[in-house]
């Protein structure tokens, strides 16, 4: 050991200039002086960076942090060495820690949902310690902001996904989860496999924070959308679950426009066309029923258990397993997704066409939507041909 320590000053100077191999002797001498220093382990883990040597700056930074844990610096660097290293979740834990976000910071956070798996699979994700979730959640909702700002509803639905597995039963992070779900459904042709796999995570997330949305007027209002999408699509039960919810949004919030629309078209369905129009007018006010919370409860319940099987069973569905083609496409039409059922449906068809079930629900379908020679060739046991109803043809 030198008498004349280095002075940070000067290594700091030294890794401006990228002479990391300049800098890091001396930032090695002077930990092993001062373990305790933060700031010389943070140039250290700055050093390593420089050089391209993402481990040796994680370890760094890593004694910097237990050093300070609120040392600004090092968190932002070490949220970036974790971001290099595909480590997402560590990155927001560390980007967490700090009160404030610069430009840099938000767009290294909201680039690191791109890392994350689909919704539907964060509950295999390996999160942090005990201590760590209520950081790692407030991270992941913020980051997830800046994916909506920028109108990146997968990304923004990947982050709200993992704010519910560090904080279940969130109601917002569910409210925001169903909008950014609801958003990333095509506005024309079939849901693609990763969408319906998203909705699943949405209706079981939007069932377990049921319990804290008594008041939530966000939560009511996505539920409302949730509904709606399966009421449009005849979905056992759904319409019902849109009315209550609904009718709950607009007891919440009276002077919303998009709740008084939604409620008045409940009532235009049901044929009680003066209750629609007073409604619509702000006549008729809402009243919040009993019965509401369980109907919607009864019905995501379900839907949120059909979705779950239907995602489970796409990888072998994909695999061109025809047991899973068959039960998967039943399961879609039964949830009211007809055209992408519809479309696994003719793909296990065209594999085993001798299934009898299985045409008949694929002719099911056709006829309901107004198809009727596709049907008969079903039946004359010719091959299916193309269907006006379907815009995917494989699973993917």
């Amino acid at each position: 050991m030198t008498q004349e320590r280095p002075t940070l000053t000067a290594a700091a100077a030294l890794i401006r200039a990228d002479r990391f191999h300049e800098a890091r002797p001396l930032l090695v001498e002077r930990v092993d002086d001062d373990p305790d220093d933060a700031g010389a382990w943070f140039l250290l883990g700055r050093c390593h960076l420089g050089s391209g040597q993402p481990q040796a700056a994680l370890a760094a930074l890593s004694e910097c942090v237990a050093i300070d844990p609120q040392h600004p610096q090092g968190l932002h660097a070490l949220a970036e060495v974790h971001a290099a290293l595909g480590q997402p979740v560590d990155a927001l834990v560390a980007a967490g820690r700090l009160p404030a976000w610069d430009a840099d910071l938000g767009r290294l956070a909201r680039g690191t949902l791109d890392r994350l798996p689909p919704p539907a699979d964060m509950a295999g994700l390996t999160l942090p310690a005990p201590a760590d979730l209520p950081v790692l959640a407030v991270a992941a909702s913020r980051a997830a902001r800046l994916a909506i700002e920028s109108g990146d509803w997968a990304a923004a639905a990947g982050g709200l996904a993992l704010c519910l597995a560090a904080r279940p039963g969130d109601c917002a992070a569910a409210a925001d989860l169903t909008a950014a779900v609801i958003r990333m459904i095509p506005p024309d042709g079939p849901c693609p496999p990763d969408v319906v796999r998203a909705l699943a995570a949405a209706a079981a997330s939007l069932h377990a924070s049921l319990p804290q949305a008594e008041s939530s007027v966000g939560w009511w209002a996505n539920a409302t959308a949730l509904t709606r999408f399966f009421a449009d699509r005849k979905t056992p039960d759904a319409a019902a679950a849109h009315a209550a919810a609904a009718a709950r949004w607009l007891s919440l919030d009276p002077e919303a426009d998009d709740a008084r629309a939604a409620v008045s078209d409940t009532h235009y369905a049901a044929r009680r066309i003066g209750q629609a129009a007073a409604t619509l007018l702000g006549k008729a006010r809402a009243e919040p029923d009993a019965t509401d919370g369980r109907t919607l409860a009864g019905f995501l319940e379900a839907l949120a258990g059909r979705l779950a099987r239907i995602a489970a069973l796409l990888p072998r569905a994909a695999a061109g397993d025809v047991a899973a083609l068959r039960l998967a496409g039943r399961e879609m039409v039964a949830a009211g997704l007809d055209r992408e059922g519809a479309g696994i449906l003719a793909l296990a068809h065209r594999s085993a066409p001798g299934d009898a079930e299985t045409a008949d629900t694929l002719a099911d379908v056709m006829s309901r939507h107004r198809l009727l020679a596709e049907p008969a060739a079903l039946f004359c046991a010719a091959a299916v041909p193309a269907l006006p109803l379907l815009r995917v043809g494989t699973v993917t």
